[in-house]
């Protein structure tokens, strides 16, 4: 798997599969869920979106772009009143490293090189709160692998796919 624990949300999604030259890979993943409290009392809804583009340079080189934005809102309902809270979290880190394809794997190896980055909550009653954004590794080490996925999906029938995962 390509991994590690401290990204695991930026690379759950697959990368296509390409030969050991320049090439791009991009990873997007999006995420919305509703949880609805008992005898309607509210509701909670998650949303996430992220964006993970890698150029690999025939140098071995790699230059990276990652944006996301997660976005939880809550409904709370007592009687006849409600209260809200809004909580956003939006990035953009720039990543720069190395990565080597030998046979049916890929490792990467990326450093952080900038990264903008708000988080803030908002209650129905008050003022937008501006909140510290949480850590992010600065170095990483991915060991990927090569596989074939089936993709699902209207319009087109399944298709196989490789990929790196």
């Amino acid at each position: 798997m390509c991994h590690d624990r401290r990204m695991r949300l930026v690379l759950l999604s697959l990368f296509l599969a390409l030969p050991a030259s320049a090439a791009t890979l991009e990873m997007r993943y999006l995420r919305s869920e509703n949880l609805h409290i008992a005898n309607q009392r509210g509701a909670i809804n998650w949303h996430d979106e992220l964006t993970l583009t890698l150029d690999l340079q025939a140098t071995g080189n790699l230059v990276g772009r990652e944006s996301g934005r997660t976005r939880e809102y809550n409904l709370y309902v007592r009687g006849t009143s409600s209260y809200t809270t809004e909580e956003i979290r939006q990035w953009t880190h720039h990543w720069s490293g190395t990565w080597k394809q030998t046979g049916s794997k890929l490792a990467l190896d990326v450093v952080l090189d900038d990264r903008k980055c708000s988080h803030t909550k908002k209650p129905s009653n008050g003022k937008i709160e501006q909140l510290a954004c949480g850590k992010v590794s600065p170095k990483i080490h991915f060991d990927c692998r090569s596989t074939q996925v089936t993709l699902m999906g209207p319009p087109a029938s399944p298709v196989k796919r490789d990929v790196w995962q």
